[in-house]
């Protein structure tokens, strides 16, 4: 009686999945984020609703009555909330604001480090952020805003409206 037998060694391989698991995949997947999430800062900046620009002209200037806070005592620059936008891939920051627009804003409000929901362990994370004391407030309660094209609910409605696409440039990125 014959028998044949095959033996295959994988050893090689398995080192090869493990690569690909642990390595390239986790690259890919972040870059992809990075894409996605500048994509995204982009949007907000370029495309109403923009993030808002303080202008040093009182809002009475602009037809809209006298608001606290938009007087000539304020010493904000016009965009320092747009160029307070940055992009955090897993805590790391890889885009800045600073520069996607054309105001003169010094980025005083740039953050420098990733602060934050904790993030879980083995998720891959792309986090937008706008770091001006003020953004939170200019996204929710402000409904008119100085500059034309800008409005409340710039950062979120760019995800409504975007998300798939966003998904697509991470998709993208991570295809060998």
């Amino acid at each position: 009686m014959s028998s044949n037998t095959m033996y295959l060694d994988d050893v090689a391989m398995r080192g090869r999945v493990r690569l690909l698991e642990h390595v390239v995949m986790p690259a890919k997947v972040r870059a992809g984020l990075g894409a996605a999430g500048t994509r995204w800062l982009s949007d907000c900046i370029m495309e109403p609703p923009t993030a808002p620009i303080h202008r040093t002209l009182t809002r009475s200037e602009y037809g809209m009555g006298i608001v606290a806070g938009y007087g000539g005592t304020d010493t904000r620059e016009p965009g320092e909330l747009r160029a307070s936008g940055a992009v955090f891939v897993n805590r790391a920051k890889v885009k800045s604001a600073l520069g996607m627009s054309t105001e003169m804003a010094t980025g005083k409000y740039q953050p420098g480090t990733y602060g934050g929901t904790p993030i879980i362990p083995f998720i891959q994370q792309a986090c937008v952020v706008f770091n001006a004391p003020y953004a939170m407030e200019q996204h929710e309660f402000w409904d008119e805003k100085t500059n034309p094209g800008s409005g409340k609910y710039y950062l979120s409605t760019k995800l409504y409206a975007h998300g798939i696409e966003y998904m697509g440039i991470v998709v993208q990125a991570a295809r060998l």
